[in-house]
C-alpha cells in the first residue's frame, strides 16, 4: 500500500518485514526531501515499528541543511517514536555514497540507533527481518 507518493520519493509499507520502506527516485532538497521522511515517520507510529527501508540507490547529494535537519530534528523524534534499525541500499553514485556517510555520522551524534549500509534490496530486507 502506497503511502505518500511524490516525483521523489515514495513511502510504502512493508509488511513481511514490519518495516516503513522509502524509495527515492531522484535527487530531492528541501520540503521535497523532508516530506517523505515526516509521512514515514507517521507510518512508523501508526505501525508501531522500530524498522525502516530506504532504497537510495537513485540519490545523490544530501544538501547540508537537510543533512542538519535529519540529525538535529528527525532523527530524535523518530527515534522516540519507536525507530532502531536502519538498511539502506547504497546510492549508486559516488557523491550520493559521500554525503549519506556524513548524514549517517551526524545523525549518530544525536540517536543511538543501528544503521547498516547493502549493495542490494535482497540484502537489506534479509537484514531487516533477522532483527527484532
Amino acid at each position: 500500500m502506497v503511502h505518500f507518493d511524490t516525483p521523489y520519493a515514495t513511502v510504502t509499507w512493508k509488511e513481511d518485514i514490519q518495516a516503513v520502506f522509502v524509495e527515492w527516485k531522484g535527487f530531492a532538497q528541501g520540503e521535497d526531501y523532508r516530506m517523505p521522511y515526516e509521512k514515514g515517520l507517521e507510518l512508523l507510529v501508526q505501525k508501531k515499528a522500530r524498522k525502516w527501508l530506504l532504497d537510495s540507490r537513485m540519490t545523490s547529494v544530501i544538501h547540508a541543511d537537510d543533512q542538519v535537519w535529519i540529525a538535529q530534528d528527525f532523527n530524535p523524534r523518530n527515534h522516540a517514536a519507536g525507530m532502531r534499525y536502519i538498511a539502506a541500499v547504497t546510492p549508486e553514485k559516488v557523491i550520493g555514497r559521500t554525503s549519506a556517510r556524513k548524514a549517517v555520522a551526524a545523525a549518530r551524534d544525536t540517536v543511538e540507533f543501528v544503521f547498516e549500509n547493502f549493495e542490494s534490496m535482497e540484502e537489506a530486507e534479509r537484514w531487516l527481518s533477522e532483527v527484532d
